[in-house]
């Protein structure tokens, strides 16, 4: 939405809920390294959770894509739409003790998704978005 918002100099962009909902995010190329460091050091049965074990506002991650899309416009929440659950984040306690921790903060990887995601999609539409 921020991107497409920022292309055509949208003045808005609405969100659903109120943005204080707790999301935990991943960067991918974390989640391969984590992969692999499990692959050399987990020789268990039971499951072990993959993530940062921190997390952060949906108002927060919207703020922080406008800020990577460059979008000048306004966030509108609308608080008409459902929130959905209060906070999601996994207990990383194992995988930590293990001596594995994420090496990609959320801001970066945000904006390395992004950088990305505009020469993909420039490849594929013959253009630079």
């Amino acid at each position: 939405r921020f991107h497409e918002a920022t292309v055509t100099n949208a003045p808005t962009v609405t969100v659903w809920g109120t943005g204080t909902p707790m999301r935990e995010f991943l960067y991918s190329e974390d989640v391969a390294d984590a992969c692999i460091f499990l692959m050399q050091h987990y020789n268990e049965l039971e499951p072990i959770n993959v993530g940062t074990g921190e997390d952060i506002t949906i108002r927060q991650l919207a703020e922080t894509m406008k800020q990577v899309t460059g979008y000048s416009g306004e966030i509108v929440w609308d608080h008409s739409r459902p929130d959905g659950t209060p906070r999601k984040v996994l207990d990383v306690t194992r995988l930590h003790d293990l001596g594995w921790k994420h090496t990609t903060a959320f801001a970066d990887g945000v904006e390395r998704t992004y950088q990305d995601f505009k020469t993909t999609a420039g490849a594929r539409h013959g253009a630079t978005a």
